[in-house]
């Protein structure tokens, strides 16, 4: 719905769910957005919270093209990979022997020491029996390609040798491994400088195109 002409103050904000945008574009003074399935929207402003690893894809398109600066910005910085990984158990099993909100142990190894070291007590935070942990770094890469039951497996030992080797259970109720990295709609997470970028690439990534009408948010927008 374009700004000229909007709805009553009454009107509910209509938020459209799965629609995949392959390009964008300046049309006059508005800003056109084309979906996947071919439905057009125009809106005199557009804001892209879209990520640093998607963007590097080229899609959606943008026409007029991206700045030089957002484009050299975009190759130049670099997007990492995490995965993040949420275990409910039947019951909050270390509550007695962990009550801080971190704990983790250490492992050698450029796989192992990325694997499920690093814990959240999410019964603490949240009530709920879970914990929740991550893979960073190659551990991260690893994991795009394991199955569920081979990360606890993982997590399993490491777990057994923080509390003790019959203390965490051999099961779980549920499990769910976030893996950014072969998401197609993100496509990795955290961006940092490479070894081309410079200090001015964020703040190129955060700068608005096409006059105003398409703003940047997100991450990889802001040094912070």
């Amino acid at each position: 719905v374009s700004a000229r002409n909007p709805p009553p103050e009454s009107a509910k904000l209509n938020i459209l769910l799965s629609r995949e945008v392959v390009a964008i574009a300046k049309k006059g003074e508005l800003i056109e957005v084309t979906m996947k399935d071919g439905e057009v929207m125009q809106a005199d402003y557009v804001i892209s919270t879209l990520p640093l690893g998607v963007l590097k894809t080229g899609t959606p398109t943008f026409d007029p093209p991206l700045s030089v600066s957002k484009t050299d910005a975009i190759e130049r910085l670099a997007f990492g990979n995490v995965a993040k990984i949420s275990i409910l158990f039947e019951s909050a099993w270390w509550a007695s022997k962990i009550t801080v909100d971190w704990f983790g142990i250490t492992r050698s190894g450029e796989t192992a020491r990325g694997l499920s070291t690093q814990y959240v007590n999410m019964h603490k935070v949240a009530g709920k029996p879970v914990l929740m942990t991550f893979a960073v770094g190659p551990a991260a890469d690893a994991v795009d390609g394991m199955s569920d039951a081979a990360v606890w497996n993982a997590t399993l030992a490491n777990l057994k040798v923080i509390f003790g080797e019959s203390v965490p259970p051999s099961t779980y109720k549920a499990i769910t491994v976030q893996r950014w990295g072969t998401d197609p709609y993100a496509r990795g997470c955290y961006s940092h400088h490479s070894t081309t970028s410079q200090g001015s690439d964020y703040a190129a990534m955060g700068s608005d195109e096409y006059g105003g009408g398409v703003l940047f948010s997100g991450g990889g927008t802001g040094e912070t």
